[in-house]
């Protein structure tokens, strides 16, 4: 489980920093925006999963 967090966290932090770089933005807003999303998705997941294994 802490594998797929640091996976999901990770990749939304690339993607969000690829963003920003191609984008040119001055501050890392889509890198933020990246990881909570990211983040948003992975805790989604794992409380349906926790759900489901009740």
């Amino acid at each position: 489980m802490a594998f797929q967090m640091l996976v999901y966290f990770g990749l939304g932090i690339f993607i969000g920093m690829k963003l920003d770089e191609q984008l040119d933005t001055p501050q890392p807003y889509f890198t933020i925006f990246g990881l909570l999303l990211f983040a948003g998705v992975y805790f989604y997941r794992l409380i349906k999963d926790l759900e489901r294994n009740k």
